[in-house]
């Protein structure tokens, strides 16, 4: 005969709340006082970068993400969306133009500090020099280091 009894399928003797937690305790005393505890969603988890380290962000960022901004990349645009038409049109006046010097025939050079070595040619000649005795010294000896061993072997 089947019971009439219910019995609880959670593994719990009581409906008592003391046996149904939430995983983590709502409410801490500690050193910063009486606060709440739990799963925390800031919006800064969201911020771009590893670290977080950009700090003026995008509106496109928060929780209050409109519409118009979806395209927003912080750069002026060259041009302008046509109401009539819907696409987009390049006005040349709006695009971004470096206007940098001619300095051909300009006479100063470029600055160098006083404290800088003026035979700083004269040790480079000289340091390439060295080098290049040694680099064509142990290729000489390698050279005959193979010889040696090809010869040792009967394959010379």
């Amino acid at each position: 005969m089947a019971s009439l009894v219910k019995i609880s399928s959670r593994g719990v003797r009581s409906l008592n709340p003391i046996n149904f937690r939430s995983p983590w305790p709502f409410v801490k005393k500690g050193e910063n006082g009486q606060r709440k505890i739990g799963p925390f969603k800031y919006e800064k988890f969201r911020w771009p970068g590893q670290n977080r380290e950009f700090p003026e962000l995008s509106p496109k960022w928060h929780k209050e993400n409109p519409e118009q901004l979806h395209g927003y990349t912080g750069a002026n645009q060259e041009g302008y969306v046509d109401p009539v038409t819907g696409k987009f049109v390049v006005v040349k006046e709006m695009q971004a133009e470096l206007v940098v010097p001619n300095l051909d025939g300009f006479k100063l050079k470029p600055y160098v500090s006083y404290r800088t070595d003026v035979e700083i040619e004269k040790r480079r000649r000289i340091y390439e020099a060295k080098y290049d005795r040694v680099v064509i010294f142990f290729i000489s000896c390698w050279f005959l280091a193979m010889l040696a061993l090809l010869s040792k072997n009967k394959l010379v």
